[in-house]
């Protein structure tokens, strides 16, 4: 699935606030940013069609 457009600077601050909480070593903080930023790509995608 190639998906032609892209979510701009959302996806950056999720990338980050992910780094963050990874370097912290905080996981309940880290599932949930990547939890969040999985289902906004996938809302993305699904608007998308």
């Amino acid at each position: 699935m190639l998906v032609l457009t892209h979510r701009g600077e959302e996806v950056v601050e999720e990338h980050r606030r992910m780094l963050q909480a990874a370097l912290a070593r905080n996981v309940p903080s880290a599932l949930r940013e990547l939890q969040t930023h999985i289902e906004s790509g996938l809302e993305h995608t699904l608007a998308a069609f």
